[in-house]
């Protein structure tokens, strides 16, 4: 039976220590969730959080009514979203985690933790998806939290993943800086997509990246047949991205795509006879190619891609007016200067 101190000793941590549970968590299996189709697997994402979380603030509640002490957050943490999107056929998963937010504010909870991959043992194209959706994803949600294991003691620490959430994470906090109206600018040489003009409007394109194809001189290496070929990139960037995806979704599968650390490697790989050819930015295979007998680039361009500037979304009058500067910096000349001068081979 409690007594009368320990009834006023709780009441004193309550009121003047400010005692609280600080989180109760839910933990739920989307293994079941697992399906090829990216608009069925949102679907099956969302359907389970909310029949398996309908009670959970409502217990929450139930529970600090009964005791007394106040609950600070109601939380769902569920399987890492990389395991059951191995057979998602996308790049982007930023859906699943906008099906995730949706069931955590239907439901009621706080927080949605599980965006996540662990790849402290290395890293699937599942895991590197997820690394890459985290910047959108976040900037898309209000209540999902993404995390990357990277490393455990026995494992030691993956540097390629943690190289590839550095950059991310610079990312994440450009975007969701413009979302959340702490900036109003972006310019952190965004390339324009679908899932960022979620999140942000966009200047007109003031530089175009053009990816293209480095091999040895009198290869039978042609834009018709790189899928019947070894092909190298730089890992982290979106050729390799693109390189390695599905044929489905215009890629080569990941069989036929090496990741390297930089693009020197990889064209010394190719030197070597280990690859057939490399695909990287038009500005360092130039410089490439200039440094090393015996290689060319193929004729034509493999992607291309257009950089603009972010502006917080709805904020015309300043769109409006950067977009004013703009014209009149590619007029002058300015801007080529500045792309010039900062896209050096590396």
């Amino acid at each position: 039976m409690l007594n009368q101190k320990e009834i006023l000793s709780t009441i004193e941590m309550i009121d003047q220590q400010h005692l609280d549970i600080r989180t109760i968590t839910m933990g739920i299996s989307l293994l079941s969730c697992c399906d090829p189709d990216p608009k069925r697997a949102c679907e099956k994402v969302y359907e389970k959080i909310c029949r398996c979380a309908e009670r959970l603030v409502k217990t929450g509640q139930d529970i600090e009514d009964e005791f007394g002490i106040p609950i600070v957050n109601k939380r769902i943490s569920v399987t890492p979203i990389a395991e059951i999107c191995a057979a998602v056929t996308a790049d982007d998963l930023t859906p699943i985690a906008v099906a995730m937010d949706r069931a955590g504010k239907e439901v009621g909870v706080d927080f949605v933790g599980g965006f996540s991959a662990l790849v402290h043992k290395g890293a699937t194209r599942a895991d590197h998806k997820l690394m890459d959706s985290i910047p959108t994803a976040l900037a898309a949600t209000d209540r999902v939290c993404a995390s990357v294991n990277v490393g455990s003691t026995r494992a030691g620490i993956n540097m390629d993943a943690v190289a590839q959430m550095g950059r991310g994470i610079k990312e994440t906090a450009a975007l969701t800086a413009a979302a959340n109206g702490q900036s109003d600018i972006v310019m952190a040489g965004l390339t324009i997509n679908e899932e960022r003009k979620e999140t942000l409007d966009f200047t007109d394109t003031y530089a175009t990246g053009i990816q293209v194809v480095i091999v040895k001189e009198g290869s039978d290496v042609t834009m018709d047949n790189l899928g019947e070929k070894m092909i190298g990139c730089q890992k982290g960037t979106t050729g390799y991205q693109y390189a390695s995806d599905t044929p489905e979704n215009g890629g080569y599968g990941e069989d036929h795509v090496i990741g390297y650390d930089n693009g020197a490697i990889a064209v010394e790989a190719l030197k070597g006879g280990q690859i057939d050819c490399v695909i990287i930015d038009n500005e360092p295979a130039k410089a490439y190619v200039a440094a090393n007998e015996g290689l060319t680039l193929l004729e034509g361009t493999w992607v291309t891609e257009d950089y603009a500037i972010g502006i917080k979304k709805g904020n015309t009058q300043l769109l409006d007016a950067v977009n004013g500067a703009l014209k009149e910096l590619i007029a002058d000349g300015t801007v080529k200067g500045i792309v010039d001068k900062y896209i050096p081979a590396q």
